[in-house]
């Protein structure tokens, strides 16, 4: 029953990857299996909807995030890395740079055809480690290098006389490493628990590069999943939380600009549309 629902996804399942001592794991599988012997989809659909939705569409899409992060790159690199928004922004554009790269990756791996190119690797195996732990490591570098831009955002306007002292581009710089770090480090339990290795398949009879899961590091399964959606979490608060204070602050400025102004009344509302303007563009 195993073999014949899985084969669905093109993955051959004799090999060693599956003749593990891990019974959660294959209770699991037996769970998976039972959800498609109901046979929602045919075999023939459920490739034609991996085909447009992965392939066609992420690979378009990622194109145009890929021209677009490249010049952004330029961009802020001829402006000059010398102050700390622009260094800010050129790390957050290299971190989607290579979120869209990878996400390019995978989608490769997803493509039916590549499948049969008769090359010695299970593809939706090799993407484990080569795409979707890299993508979800820069997506949350890009989290919190939002949420250290939008906390600079509102230091501008709460002291806008010693921001200069408060950050600074090293200390900018600092900051972003540091970021880099704890998004890296966290994905080593799961690269220390999971690898790849040559495993024969009998149903294929070949001998192909898949994965393999280290019985010396099972204690470390799950951990990695865990610090993920303690950062993720962690990460989605902080920006709403700066976002939320530099909208307020925002707002605050626009209503005290209001009462104590004695500009003309187009300008009042040109200011206040402006500052309107500007809580848009941050909540979004």
């Amino acid at each position: 029953m195993l073999n014949k629902s899985l084969e669905v996804f093109d993955v051959p399942v004799t090999g060693s990857r599956f003749e593990t001592k891990d019974l959660e794991t294959l209770k699991d599988l037996e769970l998976l299996v039972n959800t498609i012997d109901q046979e929602l989809v045919t075999r023939s659909e459920l490739q034609l909807w991996v085909l447009v939705n992965y392939v066609v569409v992420c690979t378009g899409l990622g194109l145009l995030s890929l021209v677009a992060n490249i010049i952004n790159l330029f961009v802020f690199a001829k402006q000059g890395l010398d102050s700390s928004i622009n260094i800010s922004l050129f790390c957050t554009a290299l971190s989607d740079l290579i979120k869209v790269v990878s996400i390019e990756w995978m989608a490769v791996c997803w493509n039916p055809y590549v499948h049969k190119l008769g090359a010695p690797v299970i593809f939706t195996d090799l993407l484990y480690l080569t795409a979707g732990w890299p993508t979800e490591c820069a997506h949350k570098i890009a989290i919190f290098i939002t949420a250290y831009i939008t906390l600079e955002r509102y230091l501008c306007i709460v002291t806008p006389l010693k921001i200069k002292d408060i950050i600074t581009p090293s200390r900018t710089v600092g900051v972003i490493i540091c970021i880099k770090c704890m998004c890296i480090s966290y994905l080593v339990p799961e690269y220390a628990y999971v690898g790849y290795d040559w495993n024969f398949y009998p149903a294929l009879n070949k001998t192909m590069l898949g994965m393999a899961f280290r019985q010396e590091a099972r204690d470390l399964k799950g951990l990695t999943f865990l610090i993920q959606a303690i950062l993720i979490v962690f990460g989605l608060i902080s920006v709403g939380l700066f976002s939320f204070l530099l909208i307020s602050e925002l707002k605050k400025q626009s209503t005290w600009r209001k009462l104590h102004t004695n500009c003309e009344q187009v300008k009042k509302k040109r200011l206040s549309s402006r500052d309107r303007k500007s809580s848009v563009l941050i909540a979004v």
